[in-house]
């Protein structure tokens, strides 16, 4: 790439392809916050058993039923869990 390309996606939103950028980190995002960055994670993290609930491994977590279930994408909660994990070890 050698100059900045705007790639409008046809399912929303879109795609900067920059020179030089290889990849990009998550400065200042704690692991906590990182549910509301899902919207479809967010609307039902308040209907999880516990508060402090990570939507990895604890019971009666909304999350996790969402994505057993369907109403969540199993490749978005995928997503979540690794880069969750990448902010507890940063």
């Amino acid at each position: 790439t050698t100059q900045a390309r705007w790639h409008t996606l046809d399912i929303g939103g879109a795609v900067v392809d920059t020179p030089g950028i290889r990849e990009f980190g998550l400065s200042g995002l704690q692991a906590a916050e990182l549910a509301h960055f899902y919207p479809e994670m967010g609307q039902l993290s308040h209907h999880c058993r516990f508060g402090d609930c990570t939507h990895i491994h604890e019971p009666g977590c909304a999350i996790i039923v969402a994505v057993e279930q369907g109403q969540i994408s199993a490749v978005r909660y995928r997503n979540y869990t690794k880069i969750f994990d990448a902010l507890l070890q940063a």
